[in-house]
């Protein structure tokens, strides 16, 4: 789904909406990946600031979980931080994304962190939490905040502003 083959791609990912069919609910996602770059200096500060945050909301999430896992091995009382508390330590610090990209931000981080205990439980003793300092995260956008106005899609990124992704014919 790019538009043009020599484009760096930066996929902006958008998932579906949920779909009711015969009283039970069903969830259908899909992920569009458009290789698109900004047109105006206005964009491309949008566009900077926006993954510029997602950035720091990564290396913020690596910071915080290795200081709670180095109090879980310290203090076996502690209580571990489950996704609701990550959910909740994220929101509304970082004001250039938009609520629900933290929130898929954090899942994605969550996710890696799962990603690695599985894989040290199967004997893979190398595997790495998130760790890597990262100066541009890609940001995920969802249907919830984006709007489709005269063949644009616009999504919404914080006090960062907006991006106008023009949409493939």
């Amino acid at each position: 789904d790019s538009v043009g083959p020599l484009m760096p791609s930066f996929p902006l990912l958008l998932g579906s909406a949920s779909v009711a069919s015969m009283g039970f609910m069903s969830l259908a996602h899909r992920t569009v990946g458009i290789a698109w770059l900004p047109a105006s200096p206005k964009g491309w500060a949008s566009f900077s600031a926006v993954r510029k945050e997602a950035a720091r909301l990564w290396n913020d999430l690596c910071l915080a979980h290795a200081d709670a896992r180095q109090k879980l091995h310290a203090d076996k009382t502690f209580t571990f931080p489950d996704a609701k508390a990550w959910q909740q330590w994220a929101q509304k610090k970082y004001p250039n994304l938009h609520s629900h990209s933290v929130k898929n931000l954090v899942e994605e981080f969550l996710e890696a962190c799962k990603s690695t205990l599985e894989k040290r439980r199967h004997g893979h003793k190398d595997a790495k939490f998130p760790w890597r300092h990262v100066f541009y995260h890609d940001v995920p956008f969802t249907n919830v905040g984006a709007r489709l106005r005269n063949g644009f899609l616009i999504l919404p990124c914080g006090k960062a502003g907006e991006l106008c992704v023009p949409l493939p014919k």
